[in-house]
């Protein structure tokens, strides 16, 4: 499960030492209490907040160091949001369009560059101008990098490409000593990246570790001892059993309840605190001889537990369905084959959604949620482009915000 233990944030509004788990042997924490940065706190970058934030307890923190010496916690509200925060990172950086293969574009060229200079006194006209034109290719594709390494590199290819210096002279090895230093930036961020991605997984690899564990060990073990609980209920109400389950209902409820103490992270710890109440109202009921009434109150617990799966479902389709969004320009269109494929995963899962029973539920939410499901599955017919299936992924994740 990871150890839990006071420690130091650094997530973008500051610094707090909070009580966290840490995940897995990594860096990866989850918030084990709220924390509240005021209004007028300073942030990591010096400036003054200009109203309260706060991170609610349940809120995944996975490091980014960007370069730096010291790593800011990227805040997710939950895991579902840090899963796909990872995937998408990796896929950002390993997918052949991707910055990997950009910045190996890029330093190639900048040797090729390098290597013109050299025969500087031998290039024609057409060939100095053709070395202009690759430096400055190569300064316009980093140009709006936020990375300093990549900005830094775009600023010196761009002077670089300048044909006469300051006092109106061509001076070559001016010239190449930028093309240089711009090279060596971007070498240093391809070790930065390397860094990056030989990190993100790990990550997911604990990521998806600690969602099997939720389940495992919390959801699974939570609804075989309720169920355990309502069969012998049942057998009481019926007046079949007499007295005798009472003490399986018992000790099925406690073993309930240890199982629900080891869920601490978002989108469960909500619902946790839902069903622990639902609990104890049975028990309430049960010291009272209200068989019925404890019956309905664990039964609704499973109804709940029954949406719980449901949005883990739809977890995985949002995932798939959001990794190939990302993969295309807004205005291109997506694969027939790719679209009709996340179309038929998107209406199965609709179809068994709609079977779920909400009937004793105190909030139902089926409503809600299958309006989205039906804008997501109207966003996926026709030509679709990759800003329609965008759009499916965020009516997607809309629905998946109720489970």
């Amino acid at each position: 499960m990871g150890d839990v233990g006071i420690t130091v944030i650094r997530p973008k509004f500051g610094e707090r030492r909070v009580k966290v788990r840490k995940l897995f042997r990594t860096h990866i924490k989850v918030l084990r209490e709220p924390v509240v940065f005021g209004k007028g706190t300073r942030d990591l970058h010096g400036d003054s907040l200009p109203h309260d934030e706060q991170i609610a307890a349940g809120a995944v923190l996975v490091p980014i160091w960007n370069g730096q010496s010291r790593p800011q916690d990227f805040v997710y509200w939950g895991i579902y949001d840090a899963i796909r925060g990872q995937e998408h990172t990796g896929d950002g950086y390993q997918a052949p369009e991707g910055e990997i293969a950009s910045l190996r574009v890029s330093v190639a060229a900048a040797r090729e560059a390098i290597k013109t200079f050299i025969m500087w006194g031998g290039l024609d006209r057409g060939g100095r101008r053709a070395l202009n034109a690759l430096l400055l290719e190569i300064s316009e594709d980093h140009e709006r990098a936020r990375n300093p390494e990549k900005k830094g590199a775009s600023q010196k290819f761009a002077r670089a490409a300048e044909e006469l210096d300051s006092r109106g002279r061509e001076n070559p090895g001016a010239r190449a000593a930028r093309t240089v230093a711009g090279r060596d930036r971007l070498e240093l961020r391809q070790g930065q990246v390397a860094a990056i991605c030989q990190a993100i997984g790990p990550r997911r690899t604990a990521l998806i570790s600690e969602l099997d564990r939720i389940w495992t060990d919390g959801w699974l073990r939570v609804w075989h001892e309720l169920t355990d609980a309502a069969k012998a209920l049942e057998a009481v109400c019926d007046g079949t059993a007499g007295n005798a389950p009472l003490r399986l209902i018992d000790n099925c409820l406690y073993a309930a309840d240890q199982a629900l103490e080891s869920i601490d992270v978002e989108p469960f710890l909500s619902s946790r605190h839902v069903i622990l109440s639902e609990i104890n109202m049975a028990r309430s009921n049960l010291a009272r001889d209200r068989w019925n009434q404890a019956r309905d109150e664990i039964l609704r617990s499973l109804e709940g537990i029954q949406f719980k799966k449901a949005g883990l479902k739809l977890h995985e389709v949002l995932l798939g369905v959001s990794l190939c969004a990302a993969g295309g320009g807004d205005a291109s269109p997506v694969p027939v084959g790719e679209v009709r494929k996340i179309r038929d995963q998107v209406g199965d899962f609709r179809e068994r959604f709609a079977r779920l029973s909400e009937r004793r539920l105190k909030r139902p939410l089926k409503a809600e949620v299958e309006v989205l499901l039906g804008a997501a599955q109207e966003a996926l017919v026709g030509k679709v482009t990759f800003a329609g299936l965008k759009q499916a992924a965020e009516y997607l994740k809309g629905a998946l915000s109720y489970l």
